[in-house]
């Protein structure tokens, strides 16, 4: 499952800032639900509900990406962060 730190570099990358209020509101069910989570607030209608859809899907597809693989989603980090951030 990606961390609050991959959504919001997704988010700096497609929309050129991050929101985290949206992600931390989407996977709040995590507490009680493990990785069942995903039952809760992944669906349109909660997306509707952020204000902020687009973002709400943008997560929801980050969630189910092959780029949050364990091996992958480093990688993707280390990228992302030169792109967003210009860290070398």
């Amino acid at each position: 499952m990606p961390d609050q730190e991959t959504h919001e570099l997704v988010d700096k990358l497609v929309f050129g800032k991050a929101f985290p209020e949206v992600h931390k509101a989407t996977d709040e069910p995590y507490a009680r639900l493990g990785k069942l989570h995903r039952i809760e607030r992944h669906d349109p209608l909660y997306g509707l509900s952020t204000g902020q859809p687009l973002v709400h899907l943008l997560h929801v597809l980050v969630d189910w990406s092959p780029l949050t693989l364990p091996p992958v989603e480093q990688a993707f980090k280390d990228v992302a962060q030169k792109l967003v951030l210009g860290r070398p």
